[in-house]
């Protein structure tokens, strides 16, 4: 039987579940793939009995290698839970408070990393890598969506899985995510697996899980569901209930101690089996022991020893038999010496033990000074045992008020009370550990002074640069993470899929995906920021936005409605408002470019006026000419509205600026680009002041034409004429 010290039973994870549907069809997509079929059927017992056998041996020496870092997890796991308990305690009942600095620390990770990853809307971002088409821009949104979607709806338990990740990497420094397609349940699966249930070859330096040439996962799984799978044929047959003999697990032990469980039921009782899925190479050609070993998978049970499914991992046509990696190495912070990341348990281990050390003897100190106790003279004739009182008790005595001084002796004059160096030193260590751990008062929440925005930002950030580079390095697995899905719905997406989101209003809005678009030519990433890892720091930016932008309306910079809406926008956004549409002005729209000046006199007519900026590559002079003959036509040219006259004003100020530059200098292309970029912000909104405004007679001089009288009467003059019409149709 194998020897599973230190393994068993499972406590991060919980135990899988492999639901059987009745109605499975017989050949589909799952069953065709030659990387479902189960290898073991049908081969010589001898030769699987030798195979299970060097896969244990191989196993045993693995377990061996890291047999001090599973030490290391049991000390971790106590120190989290507060239940590092003295080894020499003074007396019975002495001090066992801890300081929770661990436990802060992974806590808080979990809760800025969770913030990260889902910070809602799509988590997932499709990029195009080769040449872009506006098709492939159109297929890399319908897989953000899709793939978003999978990952936060279909999959409910997938946003959970991720917490209790971010929870153990910041523990243990190392976590694993298996991603895999289960042709039982037919679905894609991204499963939780605790390091210390990943056996592989401990090994010096840091190497990509992909190097490894041999790794082991230890599955608690239902016996009865061993029986499902066997009746599927996914299984030989089904496992054997396993048996706990007399196995030692510290890591289980010290987890059940610190949340008062007892000894787990049976396994009689309770139906569980133990596998061993193996992940290696090996030579199953028997006639040629000279060829090479091939990727391939063993399931074994680990209570009978025997092999109960071989699999191939590679791709069916892949000549080169290149090996299908199923996990993919989570890390908090890389190990210069070690295949395992490093935490915080790791990094704040000794320093919190030493913490908890001084805090311990400050309140034993503290006990004693504070506490009863010492000897009485026999010759004061006090009944001998113990003396004890109770609040406002007086006892009657036959000696004197000087005899009692001299013959009562106590103990706590002795002792000074805890001493206030190790407190200032364990107060020193503390703010040092939270430094560490990224616990500052910032970082927390909790400033007390009055701070400018910039001030609190800087320093968020400088609290926060640990984080981010322990974040980066989970984004990056989850990256690879992601690929390994996209591969899978390459593989087993329907030809055509249907799915529903939520748009900004609320509103569900049906999206299709097709599985030809899972190409192999898009760059698939999650849609997150670890530099906007606090609330703090997202409203602490936003506030800095917003005292730019009033700085820059107070000394009159030219921002346009579009510009204003989108700094309000962001401002919003980091305070998590909903809606945030329905506080919003919706900014102007540009109109198509026009090149038909008759057809840009049209828009001066209509309510809510608004015409098609100018070009730089535009006929100005004909433009001119036409806008000209449109104001002082005596039938429309006095139709225009208010708006309407503005907006050709603004227009032709723009066709005679650009007649001149044209006509009057020989400009570089650059210079070409930015007056146009001029342009379209005074088209958007003009904020000149009054006295800024150009001299309109001073533009139609340029012209060669006659100044204001060009435009045409000014809304002044045509409302004066207006009523001097109406008084004299009155009059007559």
């Amino acid at each position: 039987m194998v020897d599973l010290s230190n393994q068993l039973p499972l406590d991060e994870t919980e135990t899988i579940s492999v639901e059987i549907e009745d109605d499975i069809e017989e050949e589909d997509k799952d069953e065709s793939n030659p990387e479902n079929k189960n290898l073991a059927k049908g081969m010589d017992e001898d030769k699987l009995t030798k195979i299970s056998v060097q896969i244990r041996e191989e196993y045993k020496e693995d377990l061996d290698s890291r047999s001090e870092w599973i030490e290391k997890i049991a000390r971790w796991r106590k120190l989290y839970f507060q239940e590092d308990t003295p080894i020499n305690p003074p007396w019975p009942g002495s001090s066992e408070e801890s300081v929770p600095i661990l436990t802060e620390a992974v806590n808080q990770f979990r809760s800025r990393a969770t913030k990260v990853m889902f910070p809602g809307g799509d988590v997932v971002s499709a990029i195009p890598t080769a040449k872009v088409s506006t098709k492939d821009i159109e297929r890399a949104e319908r897989i953000s969506k899709h793939m978003s979607w999978q990952i936060t709806i279909q999959d409910l338990s997938y946003k959970k899985n991720m917490k209790r990740l971010a929870s153990l990497v910041a523990l243990d420094g190392s976590f694993f995510r298996k991603i895999y397609r289960d042709p039982v349940k037919k679905r894609n699966m991204s499963r939780n697996v605790p390091a210390r249930f990943l056996v592989v070859p401990y090994g010096d330096g840091p190497r990509d899980i992909e190097d490894l040439n041999r790794k082991t996962e230890i599955i608690h799984i239902s016996t009865n569901e061993t029986k499902k799978m066997a009746k599927k044929g996914y299984l030989t047959e089904p496992a054997e209930i396993w048996h706990k003999d007399n196995i030692q697990d510290d890591v289980k032990d010290a987890i059940d101690e610190a949340v008062g469980l007892g000894d787990p039921l049976d396994s009689e009782i309770s139906g569980m089996s133990v596998l061993m899925e193996w992940h290696g190479f090996l030579n199953l050609n028997d006639d040629d022991d000279d060829s090479i070993d091939d990727p391939y998978i063993v399931v074994i049970d680990a209570e009978s020893d025997k092999i109960l499914r071989i699999a191939q991992r590679w791709e069916e046509g892949d000549e080169e038999k290149t090996p299908i990696e199923m996990y993919e190495h989570y890390y908090f912070l890389e190990n210069p010496d070690g295949f395992y990341g490093l935490g915080f348990g790791f990094i704040l281990e000794q320093l919190n033990s030493a913490i908890n050390r001084m805090l311990r003897q400050s309140i034993n100190a503290a006990t004693l000074k504070n506490t009863a106790g010492g000897f009485v003279d026999e010759a004061l004739g006090m009944q001998k045992g113990e003396i004890r009182f109770t609040m406002g008790q007086f006892k009657k005595v036959a000696a004197n008020g000087r005899d009692l001084r001299e013959g009562i002796l106590a103990m706590n004059q002795y002792f000074p009370g805890a001493d206030a160096g190790i407190i200032t030193l364990m107060e020193s260590m503390i703010e040092h550990a939270k430094r560490l751990a990224m616990t500052t008062d910032a970082l927390s929440g909790q400033v007390t002074k009055v701070m400018q925005p910039t001030t609190i930002l800087a320093l968020i950030e400088q609290g926060l640069q640990q984080f981010t580079a322990a974040q980066e390095n989970i984004l990056d697995s989850w990256s690879g993470e992601l690929r390994k899905l996209y591969r899978l719905n390459s593989l087993y997406l329907d030809e055509q899929e249907y799915f529903a989101v939520l748009d900004d209003r609320g509103i569900p809005q049906q999206h299709e995906v097709y599985r030809e678009d899972y190409q192999q030519d898009l760059q698939i990433i999650p849609v997150a920021d670890p530099a906007m890892a606090t609330q703090q720091q997202k409203i602490a930016k936003a506030q800095a936005l917003m005292q730019a932008l009033t700085a820059g309306l107070s000394v009159g910079l030219p921002y346009t409605q579009r510009e204003i809406t989108e700094h309000f926008k962001r401002y919003y956004e980091a305070y998590e408002f909903k809606n945030i549409d329905k506080l919003l002005p919706v900014p102007d729209e540009d109109l198509a470019r026009d090149d038909v000046p008759q057809n840009e006199n049209f828009y001066t007519l209509l309510p809510g006026a608004k015409m098609p900026r100018v070009h730089w590559d535009q006929e100005h002079t004909a433009h001119f000419e036409e806008h000209q003959r449109f104001v002082n036509d005596p039938e429309y040219g006095t139709r225009m509205t208010m708006e309407g006259r503005k907006q050709m004003e603004e227009h032709i100020r723009s066709h005679v600026a650009l007649m001149y530059a044209q006509n009057e200098t020989q400009m570089s292309q650059l210079f070409i680009e930015e007056v146009e970029e001029g342009l379209e912000t005074a088209h958007e909104e003009s904020l000149l002041p009054q006295q800024q405004q150009p001299d309109l007679a001073a533009l139609g001089e340029l012209a060669g034409q006659g100044g204001e009288e060009a435009l045409g009467p000014n809304p002044e003059q045509l409302a004066t004429q207006q009523q001097e019409e109406l008084g004299a149709a009155g009059g007559g």
